[in-house]
């Protein structure tokens, strides 16, 4: 079984190629039922159906990539954080350039009685890159 770190570190491996394989209903089950995003200007992202709305319209539109570089991971019992550097790159499907974005965020997981983790919320500061 691996540690606690390196399940948080899989789970965020397992979210970058679901989000790769545009698989929303993959996506779903990294995330708590209650999950809140927090991104900047927008209101609150609060639940898996409107994440679920999210994903679907953003990887309609787009191929998106995503990374992160991890600079804490941390675990207090049944919850943990994780913070560091974020960046993606949404490519439109229909042709044009590419809109690149980063920033800080910040993830708070909860650990399952299965013993994996699920992300519980979430806040980042990403901004657009410009060229």
């Amino acid at each position: 079984m691996p540690t606690d770190e390196q399940a948080i570190r899989d789970l965020f491996a397992a979210w970058n190629q679901a989000t790769l394989a545009k698989d929303v209903e993959t996506l779903l089950t990294f995330v708590t039922d209650d999950v809140i995003f927090l991104a900047p200007g927008q209101p609150p992202i609060r639940g898996k159906t409107a994440m679920e709305a999210l994903y679907r319209q953003v990887l309609g539109l787009y191929r998106f990539e995503q990374d992160w570089v991890f600079e804490e991971i941390q675990v207090f019992g049944d919850w943990g954080f994780c913070w560091g550097r974020d960046s993606s790159t949404m490519t439109p499907l229909d042709g044009g350039p590419a809109v690149k974005a980063s920033g800080m965020g910040l993830s708070i997981l909860s650990k399952q009685p299965d013993g994996s983790w699920l992300v519980a919320r979430g806040i980042n500061n990403m901004t657009r890159q410009t060229a």
